[in-house]
């Protein structure tokens, strides 16, 4: 097994993900770093995905854009305007990965749209780890946006499970694919479902140190978890 095609390819997802959820969130984040501490976050990842021999063109526009972004709010443009320029290149290259790796199960469209969920889950579970931290220097910023992120979480990790059941479900696997899906479902899934609800539990009484710290454990599960998606879509061409 190559490593760095599996690093590139949960990169690339990791990316697409917190991009979208960077897009969404940045208008309602008002006060703190989170935004910022973001952006340079993205573009260090999609720097280290073209290392890793992801699709250079759109990684690089995707740092490009990350780059503006940030001037842009340095200049006080209203981030809802910029933020979406994160988009074109994140999903560029999610796109470009996933098609090029080819389709062994299902039809081809299929495989972005699994790519997108797993960028969602990884990157929405590091998104809210980070915003976490964020409240605790941003005095009078308002739950709800840490809230809405938490529910949304939820909601992805949900369809996450439901669209990987079937794969895991099938029984025309080989031992060892049956080992990395076992764990792949139970450490990388249902568990972080059960942090993901603890930490919303925390979030509505805003009892964020609480829902950061059960958001630490949760970035590493869901992580190892995207890993071994990544490892199966490339070795056997599974959608998990």
């Amino acid at each position: 097994m190559e490593i760095l095609p599996v690093l590139a390819l949960f990169l690339v997802r990791l990316v697409a993900g917190y991009a979208v959820l960077l897009a969404c969130f940045a208008p309602q984040v008002t006060k703190g770093s989170w935004v910022r501490v973001s952006l340079f976050l993205i573009a260090a990842l999609a720097l280290v995905a073209v290392a890793a021999k992801a699709p250079l063109v759109p990684c690089l526009v995707t740092v490009a854009a990350a780059v503006l972004v940030e001037r842009g709010r340095t200049f006080e443009v209203k981030p809802l305007s910029t933020v979406l320029y994160l988009l074109p290149g994140a999903l560029w290259a999610l796109y470009s990965m996933e098609m090029n790796l080819g389709a062994a199960h299902g039809p081809p469209w299929i495989y972005p749209l699994i790519g997108l969920l797993a960028g969602l889950t990884i990157g929405g579970t590091l998104a809210a780890m980070l915003l976490g931290h964020g409240y605790l220097t941003a005095r009078g910023l308002s739950f709800t946006p840490f809230r809405r992120m938490a529910m949304l979480l939820l909601i992805v990790l949900g369809l996450r499970t439901l669209g990987v059941l079937p794969v895991i479900l099938d029984g025309g696997h080989a031992m060892g694919d049956w080992i990395f899906l076992s764990a792949r479902g139970a450490f990388g899934l249902l568990l972080p479902l059960v942090f993901g609800w603890m930490a919303y539990q925390c979030i509505k009484i805003e009892s964020n140190q609480s829902a950061t710290g059960i958001y630490y454990p949760m970035v590493v599960l869901v992580g190892a978890g995207e890993l071994i998606a990544a490892y199966l879509r490339i070795e056997e061409g599974l959608p998990a």
